[in-house]
């Protein structure tokens, strides 16, 4: 699918590109997954001739990838862009400082996506970026992009300014689908947004599947291996081995329990977690925005007494309450049949 839209986002990046010739400058983008974030940095920075400094892109890797590869990934993908070493290091902390110091002579961006993956590799990372970072800002000429789903709160003020990336709303959603279907009928589009939220990439999904119109993507949503799979795929990808307890807290909130006490003690209780360990799932569902807190309720003198939490990814809403009930069923090819138990629920005739 073509790039849609963001264009004063666009035009943020390509500002703060040129600042950096000035002095070195931070931009954070945060976001939903799969809302386009690397998309946008290679369409502002990458994808545009006009003016562009080099561009050197780095994909951090996860907590099964040691440290010093890491950081001699860094070193490789600094060297086939700029022609510079930065050498060898053990720590990503002391990579990043010559990344940096690199640019007191070239002025370039460097983007870090999925930084977030950089806390699993052990250490204080964000820490020490702050201490490089205030000690070489003003004397390097680094246009540094942080991407990553739940990078903000571990760099207050060390960023010069942000951008979080939101979904589509439903009148650009309707500009996408008229390409694929000009004459797109209201329940159409209304089915699209409802599934997919606006998210670019699960616009994607159902419209270069052809599927066009309601009853299309509802059958092919019931048929499509990629779309059977989604709930377990997905969650596999962003929390890797401890996927099961994170699918538990989407599956007890998709049941009704919804309150952080429901939660917490079904985690405790089934999946045998520290109530402190719970909490950290809780979060970092909600730091990936795919729960997202939907009703506070208080006690005496108004002190909150328990919050009650929502999905807020939307394909994975659909998933949990309209493919996990049968997914036997799905599994073994049913799908037609399980789209025709359910029909009913989506049209009235």
């Amino acid at each position: 699918m073509k790039f849609y839209g963001r264009k004063e986002e666009i035009a943020e990046l390509r500002y703060r590109m040129r600042l950096s010739a000035q002095h070195s400058h931070i931009t954070v983008i945060t976001g939903q997954r799969n809302v386009g974030k690397t998309r946008l940095v290679m369409e502002a920075l990458w994808n545009d001739s006009t003016g562009n400094i080099p561009f050197v892109y780095f994909l951090a890797a996860g907590a099964n990838i040691d440290e010093p590869f890491s950081c001699e990934w860094l070193r490789k993908v600094i060297l086939e862009v700029l022609g510079e070493d930065i050498g060898s290091h053990e720590r990503l902390v002391d990579a990043f400082r010559q990344a940096v110091i690199l640019s007191e002579r070239i002025n370039y961006t460097l983007v870090l996506d999925e930084i977030h993956q950089m806390l699993q590799q052990g250490g204080d990372f964000f820490a020490e970026m702050q201490d490089v970072w205030d000690v070489y800002r003003y004397k390097t000429h680094l246009n540094l992009v942080l991407v990553g789903g739940s990078v903000r709160t571990s760099l207050k003020g060390v960023s010069d300014g942000g951008i979080h990336l939101r979904p589509f709303a439903k009148d650009e959603v309707g500009v996408i689908l008229s390409e694929y279907n000009p004459e797109y009928a209201e329940e159409d589009l209304q089915m699209l947004y409802e599934i997919t939220g606006g998210n670019p990439r699960y616009i994607e999904l159902f419209l270069e599947h052809g599927n066009i119109k309601k009853e299309d993507m509802l059958r092919d949503f019931f048929n499509s291996q990629i779309f059977i799979e989604h709930g377990y795929s997905s969650l596999m990808a962003k929390f890797g081995r401890k996927w099961r307890d994170y699918f538990a807290v989407l599956d007890e909130i998709t049941k009704g329990n919804t309150s952080e006490i429901q939660i917490v003690d079904t985690l405790v209780g089934r999946r045998h977690k520290t109530r402190k360990g719970a909490w950290n799932i809780i979060g970092n569902l909600a730091d990936h925005e795919i729960i997202g807190r939907k009703a506070i309720s208080e006690g005496e003198g108004n002190v909150p007494q328990n919050i009650e939490y929502e999905i807020t990814d939307n394909l994975l809403a659909f998933w949990f309450r309209y493919a996990k009930p049968y997914m036997l069923e799905l599994e073994i090819g049913r799908g037609d049949l399980v789209y025709k138990v359910l029909r009913p629920k989506f049209f009235t005739k």
